[in-house]
């Protein structure tokens, strides 16, 4: 959530509180470059499934989909610092000192 919220903000767009969470997610699709809008769907997936066991049922999440989406948030991690050297070079982690 945080570095979806981070590429959004990098682009000037704020999320309002009202349905922050999949407000973001549908953002960060329509912004995503087309072979990375599948983050965006991934993400989205969980949150569904994360309101499911917070608010409906227990065991939802089985420990193969938990471990999917690290993964999945790792990737994006990684992508999203390239693009952050790439494109907004005065906010990369290599340049902060």
């Amino acid at each position: 959530m945080q570095l979806a919220t981070a590429y959004l903000r990098l682009h000037h767009i704020r999320i309002g509180s009202s349905s922050h969470h999949i407000r973001t997610f549908q953002a960060l699709e329509d912004l995503l470059p087309k072979e990375r809008r599948e983050f965006a769907l991934d993400f989205d997936r969980a949150r569904r499934k994360r309101h499911a066991l917070t608010y409906d049922q227990a065991g939802v999440v089985s420990e193969h989909e938990a471990q999917e989406l690290i993964e999945e948030v790792n990737e994006f991690r990684e992508w999203f610092l390239k693009e952050l050297t790439a494109h907004f070079p005065q906010y990369s982690p290599d340049n902060r000192r």
